[in-house]
């Protein structure tokens, strides 16, 4: 990465515009929302910087830059075992995730769902999940007595 856009980077992190951008040469951060079933989403996020620690993920609906409180749908620590990440080379297993999405979304109305995982380092840097804006539509049902 040259100085120009390490220096640029910069500025736009402390402006608040690129709060997924990490400044080192690669992203630190990674993983995915494989699905979502009945208003739970699953998928998995890992640290490369630190793959025995678990990582902080973030929902937001509708909200692809993961900024509207009012879009927050909840945040869950990726620790559940995933046995498909060591065959896929990574170091450890515990990296799965799974989220009830808030009840308030799940409206029966098409919504698009994004995920960010969190910087075990520094908790301002993000990085947006592969799989986010997956779609879903939900109704939620009450049960009667």
């Amino acid at each position: 990465m040259t100085q120009f856009w390490k220096l640029a980077t910069a500025a736009l992190l402390a402006v608040g515009l690129f709060s997924n951008v990490s400044l080192s040469e690669e992203p630190t951060l990674d993983g995915y929302i494989d699905q979502i079933v009945d208003g739970v989403a699953g998928g998995w996020a890992i640290d490369m910087q630190d793959q025995g620690a678990s990582v902080e993920v973030q929902f937001f609906v509708d909200d692809p830059k993961g900024r509207n409180k009012k879009k927050f749908s909840g945040v869950t620590q990726a620790i559940l075992p995933r046995p498909d990440l060591l065959t896929a080379g990574f170091q450890t297993e515990t990296h799965g995730f799974q989220h009830e999405i808030n009840f308030k979304f799940l409206d029966g109305k098409p919504h698009k769902l994004y995920a960010f995982a969190v910087s075990t380092k520094d908790p301002k840097i993000r990085h947006l999940l592969g799989g986010s804006g997956m779609e879903f539509k939900f109704k939620r049902t009450i049960k009667k007595k």
